[in-house]
């Protein structure tokens, strides 16, 4: 099992940005989260920005909860 920081995607959210959270919650010992890695996928920068574009817009009938879409500290969502 793998562990690792994450960080919540939206839209206008950038690679730098990603990093930048990763290395706060580094020097700031937060938990990492464990997590199985079912496929690998490699994107370019542009296919990137698209993906957090797209995803970034919550389905109507779940724009309710979209807000509560965060995870406590130890990794599990609320």
């Amino acid at each position: 099992m793998f562990f690792c920081h994450f960080s919540k995607v939206h839209r206008g959210i950038s690679w730098s940005t990603i990093q930048e959270n990763t290395r706060l919650q580094n020097s700031n010992h937060c938990q990492k989260i464990a997590y199985t890695e079912i496929a690998a996928v490699t994107l370019s920068e542009s296919e990137f920005k698209t993906i957090c574009r797209d995803i970034s817009k919550p389905h109507p009938c779940y724009q309710q909860f979209a807000p509560l879409s965060l995870a406590k500290e130890d990794g599990t969502w609320q």
